[in-house]
């Protein structure tokens, strides 16, 4: 799995490489729920909405996923050739889209889409490879490929350490469907 997120209801679902997958708590088994499709959608970022909409990034792509068939429909616009999902996307309570693009400059930057696609750079973090992103509590963390966990400003993209876990490298995060913010 590259990204795994909660829907409304409690259920849990994640993307590999070409599917969408859900979990199944009464067998303790990951289902596969369908292709991504159309074929090239390759996610690295996973989000629920409070309407139980998904969503995965792709690239500079946004897409919305079907979570009873895994289709996916791209979002009218490119977020454009500036932006590249670093590994991971989150929905806030207000359902605006955020995730983290890797940039030349080395650090991740915040990114806020809209349902159309459209993006906006809200700041620079000062972390790279931040593969996971949750929001709990009214705030934003993130999770690195490299052991850090951290917490991003939501109005500036700032980012600062919490905690570091020498030898740990994660790949992504989810929350509960009580995000709050």
């Amino acid at each position: 799995m590259f990204d795994i997120d909660v829907a409304p209801d409690g259920t849990l679902y994640g993307v590999a490489s070409s599917a969408l997958h859900r979990y199944e708590e009464s067998t303790g088994r990951w289902t596969r729920v369908g292709a991504l499709n159309p074929a090239g959608v390759n996610p690295n970022g996973l989000c629920i909405n409070s309407f139980g909409v998904g969503y995965v990034t792709s690239g500079d792509q946004l897409y919305q996923v079907d979570l009873d068939t895994g289709r996916t429909t791209p979002a009218p616009r490119s977020m454009g050739s500036g932006f590249t999902s670093s590994g991971d996307c989150v929905i806030d309570k207000a359902d605006l889209i955020y995730m983290t693009s890797s940039n030349t400059f080395g650090n991740d930057d915040l990114v806020l889409i809209d349902n159309d696609g459209a993006a906006q750079v809200i700041g620079r973090t000062n972390h790279n490879r931040i593969y996971g992103l949750t929001a709990a509590w009214g705030r934003l963390f993130g999770t690195t490929g490299d052991g850090y966990i951290i917490e991003i400003d939501w109005q500036t993209g700032h980012s600062r350490t919490l905690h570091r876990l020498a030898g740990i490298q994660f790949y992504g995060a989810a929350s509960t469907a009580a995000n709050e913010r």
